[in-house]
């Protein structure tokens, strides 16, 4: 989560805000001890080779990928809860917003979306429980910087 973190800070001290972390919005892969991306991954790659073995989702999701949308859609709810009729800016990393988003969009593969580096997502959640996604993986505001 430390990456997250230090994306949202530059925001958080312009607008003069307090960051809260919320442990169910880390990553699937918080257990690993190093992070590769997976643009960099390779079945060559010790560190990676085990990514491409067996069942993709038993090797990301270290414990499940039922109990890693449970607890993404859990960490959610807290934000949605502790801030009704506020704006709020979440970071975080690809799998949780993909998660969140296949969920809203009723999506069964959660890796048939793919979410860009600092690439923008917008939901509008209700307290009636209702979720809208407004648009997904904005990235024109870092197009100079993205290789196509």
């Amino acid at each position: 989560m430390n990456r997250a973190f230090q994306t949202g800070q530059p925001l958080a001290s312009m607008l003069g805000l307090e960051i809260e972390q919320v442990d169910d919005l880390k990553e699937s892969d918080h257990r690993s001890a190093s992070y590769v991306p997976v643009e960099e991954m390779s079945k060559d790659d010790p560190a990676t080779a085990h990514y491409f073995e067996g069942n993709l989702l038993d090797v990301v999701f270290s414990d499940g990928y039922e109990a890693f949308e449970q607890q993404v859609l859990r960490g959610f709810q807290h934000v949605i809860d502790s801030n009704k009729s506020k704006k709020v800016a979440v970071f975080c990393h690809g799998m949780v917003t993909a998660t969140f988003l296949k969920t809203i969009l009723g999506i069964d593969d959660v890796f048939s979306m793919t979410v860009d580096y600092c690439g923008l997502s917008r939901v509008r959640a209700s307290s009636t429980g209702v979720r809208t996604v407004r648009s997904f993986n904005e990235t024109h505001h870092v197009r100079d910087l993205i290789e196509w």
